[in-house]
């Protein structure tokens, strides 16, 4: 304890440390007595709220669809002809993979398959045609990723001349003069195949007009089957709206 003298009067100050450890001043004099305290402890401010994450971004669009550009073509060809049947896959993210068939079983030893899946080719060779055992419908599957593609064609063989190889089966009568097409569309456009003596016309094609098709022809008794194939692709610019709208023109 202290005394003191301010402007005239005597003061005395006490200083004491309390528990708190706060300061406490107490002054005292003539004109009277006044008490004062330090401020309290500064308390630390309040930890800034960690910024909300961003959402996640969207994700990646779907590949686009696998679609055939170049489906394989029927032909017809004399026994020991070559031959030769290309289909085209529009090259994508997707690894593709090919496998081809005719008749429903594996295609011969004799008969050289060449892919070249990178570039979306698949190739089918002979380099002479047998007759009758190359003859039939051909299929065509291409995988990639979880989608299937399936296109085919008919390879026709006429048998060589009855002197050069005699006991041969006779062969059947040619009834269809000109192979139906396979063909890649979008949906809502009109598709016709075959435009000749046997047409298939779809006025509004739909995606689930997709698949393999057979023409079989029959003429005294004899029977000659075409195949080939349509894919049908969802229209980008085409709704259900537009779809229903297109199929009561049609309608009426």
């Amino acid at each position: 304890r202290s005394s003191t003298v301010v402007n005239g009067s005597s003061s005395s100050i006490s200083t004491s440390i309390r528990e708190e450890s706060r300061t406490e001043v107490t002054t005292s004099s003539s004109r009277g007595r006044a008490k004062k305290e330090s401020p309290p402890a500064e308390v630390p401010p309040p930890k800034p709220k960690e910024p909300t994450p961003p959402p996640p971004p969207p994700p990646p669009p779907p590949p686009p669809a696998l679609k055939f550009s170049k489906h394989p073509a029927s032909v017809s060809v004399a026994d020991a002809d070559p031959f030769e049947l290309v289909a085209m896959v529009a090259p994508g993210s997707q690894k593709l993979a090919g496998k081809w068939t005719v008749n429903g079983r594996p295609v011969s030893d004799e008969v050289e398959v060449v892919a070249d899946a990178a570039a979306g080719r698949f190739a089918l060779k002979a380099a002479e045609a047998l007759y009758p055992d190359d003859g039939g419908v051909y299929r065509l599957e291409v995988t990639g990723g979880e989608a299937l593609l399936v296109t085919q064609c008919s390879v026709r063989v006429a048998p060589p001349p009855a002197e050069e190889e005699p006991g041969l089966p006779p062969p059947p009568p040619v009834i269809i003069a000109e192979f139906p097409t396979s063909a890649t569309a979008e949906e809502g456009t009109s598709m016709v195949t075959n435009g000749g003596q046997f047409t298939l016309s779809i006025p509004v094609a739909l995606s689930t007009d997709s698949g393999c098709y057979q023409l079989v022809a029959e003429l005294n008794g004899a029977k000659e089957t075409a195949a080939f194939a349509l894919q049908i692709l969802p229209g980008e610019d085409v709704n259900q709206k537009d779809l229903q709208s297109i199929l009561d023109q049609h309608s009426e």
